[in-house]
């Protein structure tokens, strides 16, 4: 039985999983089970806020990181990729595997991972 070493244990690297999503307090409802010919209504309060929520997950100890903003965008994801600097260590190298947001790839985004090459690897 093979094990997987946690990334404190093996001083290597840290593999962390990044993804975010939109929160909304009023979701629309596309698709929804009901009677033929009587109306679906949902009762709710106010109007549609909605929240993000930036996360990551590092694979070998399972700690998941999460920051909430009020939108997405390059300004927000560098915000949470400030927090990942303070949460791991400065000698351990941490590999980011993101989607294909555009934003992961804008001209900001690009002169954060030069800066922090040394330890940031977006992949």
């Amino acid at each position: 039985m093979v094990t997987k070493k946690t990334g404190a244990e093996s001083g290597r690297l840290h593999l962390v999983y990044l993804d975010e999503c939109e929160v909304h307090t009023h979701p629309y409802l596309a698709k929804v089970w009901r009677k033929k010919g009587s109306p679906m209504k949902v009762p709710a309060a106010g109007e549609d806020h909605k929240f993000v929520v930036f996360g990551a997950l590092d694979y070998a100890s399972g700690q998941i990181i999460h920051q909430r903003s009020e939108q997405k965008g390059e300004a927000a994801f560098i915000a949470f990729l400030e927090q990942l600097v303070q949460v791991f260590p400065a000698g351990e190298p941490v590999v980011l595997v993101l989607d294909n947001a555009g934003y992961h790839k804008s001209h900001e985004l690009r002169a954060w991972w030069q800066a922090h090459a040394d330890r940031f690897q977006p992949f």
